[in-house]
């Protein structure tokens, strides 16, 4: 549904966002992010466009892409999946494909992200508790069978 992610600087980053924030300003973020919308081209500039892609097979679900303009065919550099007849407030849109602009495609986002360490640290924390009360279960399971309880003796 895009385009090839483009490898780009810090300065066209940076150029890229205000391009958003002008296409939040001007309306065309809302026209984009509409969902009954067939506009393919909302807005453009002298170096990017803002396109609404939408798959044959996608269901109503569609994309909002920033590409460049340069080059033999228009790259992304960002983008947003909407889903299906979801009404998204234009600023949200701009907000995460801004995002986008930063973190870079899909596949090559980083793994180790703060939440992944988060998630990752709450299931071995949540193994560990696991093995500890096995532990547990099993030492009074043998005080139990040796006629160790509560009251005293056998």
């Amino acid at each position: 549904m895009s385009g090839e992610y483009a490898r780009t600087s810090a300065s066209t980053k940076r150029s890229a966002h205000k391009f958003v924030d002008e296409a939040v300003s001007k309306s065309a973020m809302a026209i984009a992010a509409t969902p009954s919308s067939e506009v393919k081209t909302v807005y453009k500039n002298q170096d990017f466009h803002l396109d609404r892609q939408q798959a044959t097979n996608a269901k109503g679900d569609h994309k909002v892409a920033v590409q460049l303009n340069k080059g033999p065919r228009p790259t992304t550099i960002g983008q947003v999946l909407i889903n299906n007849q979801h009404r998204v407030a234009p600023k949200t849109v701009g907000a995460t494909l801004k995002h986008s602009i930063n973190v870079g495609p899909p596949d090559q986002r980083v793994p180790d992200s703060a939440k992944a360490q988060r998630i990752a640290k709450a299931d071995a924390d949540r193994l560990a508790k696991q093995q500890r009360e096995a532990a547990k279960y099993k030492a009074g399971i043998a005080k139990a069978a040796s006629g160790q309880t509560k009251k005293g003796g056998k």
